[in-house]
């Protein structure tokens, strides 16, 4: 039996700057955003982009998101809660310590 591993992503590499900007976006309230602390000092991420080529090929695999995108649906998934019983419910996020 034959086992591939197959990448499944965009294609498009996002750099750690844009990435931390997508999440602000999105997941900070529009009135209250995120602050982003520059820290030149520390070594910056690695980027990494998967290959969906052999995908694409071999599955007909179409990318249909870009970062931002992916980001938005992730956060309406969240906020539908369909997917409770693999990432628990809203609240479980939020526990106070």
């Amino acid at each position: 039996r034959s086992r591939d591993v197959y990448n499944v992503g965009t294609g498009i590499g996002t750099s750690l700057e844009d990435q931390v900007k997508g999440i602000v976006e999105v997941f900070s309230p529009a009135s209250n955003p995120s602050p982003i602390v520059y820290l030149p000092d520390k070594p910056d991420a690695a980027e990494y982009i998967f290959d969906v080529s052999k995908t694409i090929k071999n599955l007909g695999y179409t990318p249909k998101y870009d970062y931002l995108s992916y980001l938005r649906d992730f956060k309406q998934e969240m906020e539908q809660q369909r997917f409770q019983k693999l990432w628990g419910k809203e609240q479980d996020y939020y526990n106070e310590l």
